[in-house]
């Protein structure tokens, strides 16, 4: 802000024209807080008035570059001139405070959209944990199941191996059952044909010895027949078969 000015028309009441200019620009504010437009009129007419005050003129002035040095930072911005020039203004606290404030608003308001959108996301994130869970809840109690169905089928098939083993032995008993069941066949068969064979022998020797004999009978009937008269001839010997004969016929 420019500092050091001169104020109306001699004659005028100066305190009658700060309070009017006071008024316009109480007016003309915005909004309740301070603004760069009242803080650098109010400096501008403290300015006008410290020539005015006589004695008190060198310690106003000091008091008013202190409250200047406390209002106003470091920081200059370009600004429009009466005239249409363009000059640095320098920026109060308060505004400096305000455009943090705006900007710190700007970040909330960022902040809470993104947190929105967050809460948002992990609601939905929720949703899809409790499905997992679910899904998972219901894969464990499939697994579990497969489990039991696997205990029962290892069951199974334990008692399947040992139903095989118990049959192969079985079956081993079976085939050595029979392999000597054969064995003694085979030996009856032999025995049975040799006996036959045997018998068989025995029979052509008895046949022969009957054949032998049938022929000696006949022989000595017919000289005991050739031996007798006439008149006392005897049925011939042959007709009587002995009992030994008879078991060879």
């Amino acid at each position: 802000m420019a500092r050091g000015g001169v104020i109306g028309t001699p004659g005028n009441s100066l305190a009658l024209q700060y309070e009017i200019r006071l008024s316009e620009l109480a007016a003309s504010a915005r909004h309740g807080g301070p603004s760069i437009e009242r803080t650098a009129a109010s400096f501008e007419m403290l300015d006008e008035l410290i020539p005015q005050l006589g004695v008190f003129q060198r310690v106003t002035k000091r008091i008013a570059d202190e409250l200047h040095a406390a209002v106003y930072s470091d920081v200059y911005t370009a600004s429009g001139r009466k005239g249409g020039g363009r000059g640095k203004e320098q920026l109060p606290y308060f505004t400096l405070a305000q455009r943090q404030l705006k900007k710190l608003e700007d970040q909330m308001k960022k902040l809470e959209d993104e947190i929105a959108s967050l809460k948002e996301q992990l609601y939905t994130c929720e949703a899809e944990l409790e499905k997992v869970n679910t899904d998972a809840e219901g894969l464990r109690h499939s697994l579990r199941d497969r489990d039991n169905k696997m205990h029962e089928l290892s069951a199974e098939l334990r008692s399947c191996v040992a139903e095989c083993d118990r049959l192969k032995k079985v079956a081993t008993q079976h085939q050595r059952s029979d392999e000597r069941m054969k064995r003694e066949a085979d030996y009856h068969v032999h025995t049975l044909q040799n006996t036959i064979q045997t018998l068989n022998e025995e029979k052509s020797s008895l046949t022969t010895y009957k054949n032998t004999h049938a022929k000696l009978q006949d022989v000595l009937a017919k000289t005991k027949h050739s031996n007798l008269p006439p008149e006392k001839t005897r049925p011939p010997a042959t007709q009587k078969v002995s009992a030994r004969d008879q078991q060879f016929d």
